[in-house]
């Protein structure tokens, strides 16, 4: 038999919080940085090596965003999980109290 699954719904939200702000840290060094690559990228320089740098920056770039809503979207389904796990625990709690057992605290 199973012991069963504990998870403290806090715990989860506070990991969420550190995905949400690291994702926020990152957009913002991200943006900095791709100033900064603008900047040195974007001036006089012409023709076909340009064009190539400015392509594999674009795709480098677009990669960076997609790891950061990877950590937006993961921070959401934790915040989700978490409501979960802590509504199913007040339901369990109050079918309990209903059925006579003792009081949820």
């Amino acid at each position: 038999m199973s012991d069963g699954v504990s998870v403290d719904p806090a715990e989860v939200h506070s990991a969420a919080n550190w995905l949400e702000s690291s994702a926020r840290e990152f957009t913002d060094d991200l943006d900095k940085f791709m100033r900064e690559v603008r900047s040195f990228i974007g001036g006089d320089w012409q023709g076909g090596a340009a064009g190539s740098h400015h392509d594999a920056w674009d795709d480098w770039e677009k990669g960076a965003r997609q790891v950061i809503a990877g950590l937006e979207h993961d921070a959401a389904a934790l915040h989700m999980a978490a409501r979960g796990y802590a509504g199913t625990d007040r339901n369990n709690a109050d079918a309990i109290g209903r059925a006579g057992g003792p009081e949820a605290v």
